[in-house]
């Protein structure tokens, strides 16, 4: 059963950008980085926003990251022709519970919550201590071992 990382640093901000279609562009924020290939800005001008959010319940605090977009009128956008790459750090997870990062894997979580809707493989970097994923369309996303 798959299963939230915890983290010792929870951890809030945002950061957006407007792009044109048949541009390319990238958000970071203390670590998260979002690749925004050129064709996935599906018409006109997109704004993706990138924000941290932390959740907090009974079982530890955990760090989501939230995607959204808007078109130019204010429309959100959840899916995308060209898939987008989320990279997510891990250096500060549980250690007691990260103990095999080849169970690393990134959830895709009902928002605000640690409610795993879908598990995303992805590409373990132990070196830079990250996990990268590629995504069609935009939610909360959070570390999790499966």
């Amino acid at each position: 059963r798959p299963e939230s990382l915890g983290t010792s640093l929870a951890q809030t901000g945002s950061q957006s950008v407007w792009v044109t279609k048949g541009q390319s562009a990238e958000l970071e924020l203390n670590g998260y980085t979002l690749v925004i290939p050129k064709g996935a800005s599906p018409k006109g001008q997109t704004l993706f926003v990138m924000s941290l959010v932390p959740v907090t319940d009974e079982t530890g605090t955990y760090q989501l990251v939230r995607l959204k977009a808007y078109d130019n009128k204010g429309a959100s956008v959840t899916t995308f022709k060209t898939p987008l790459r989320l990279t997510i750090p891990f250096e500060n997870a549980d250690p007691d519970q990260l103990t095999d990062t080849s169970k690393l894997r990134v959830g895709y979580v009902a928002d605000g919550t640690t409610n795993i809707l879908e598990v995303i493989p992805g590409t373990i970097n132990n070196t830079a201590q990250t996990i990268t994923a590629v995504l069609t369309h935009f939610s909360d996303y959070t570390p999790i071992l499966n």
